[in-house]
């Protein structure tokens, strides 16, 4: 079982909807963004905490760790699950 798989199996494998195979084949597919699924799974193989901000939500943070990787999510109802990496103190979102 490779790390990806058995991190898959500790954080997601109870829900049942997709096998860690389905979701790598998934999100290999050209125009695919990933989602939750795979921020959940970067930030615990990373060891990170990995902030998701939003213009009108709270910051949703996912995992643990010295390091904060920091996305901006800017999905809209056409292009759903796109972020973005925020480099830097970000003075908008109260960083």
């Amino acid at each position: 079982m490779t790390n990806a798989e058995s991190v898959w199996q500790e954080v997601y494998g109870h829900i049942g909807h997709m096998s860690c195979e389905e979701l790598v084949e998934q999100t290999g597919k050209e125009g695919e963004w990933g989602g939750e699924e795979q921020i959940v799974i970067a930030a615990a193989i990373l060891g990170a905490a990995i902030e998701v901000h939003t213009i009108d939500m709270p910051v949703l943070r996912y995992g643990e760790g010295a390091q904060v990787i920091q996305l901006l999510y800017t999905g809209t109802e056409h292009e759903k699950n796109h972020y973005d990496l925020i480099l830097g103190q970000a003075a908008w979102c109260g960083c």
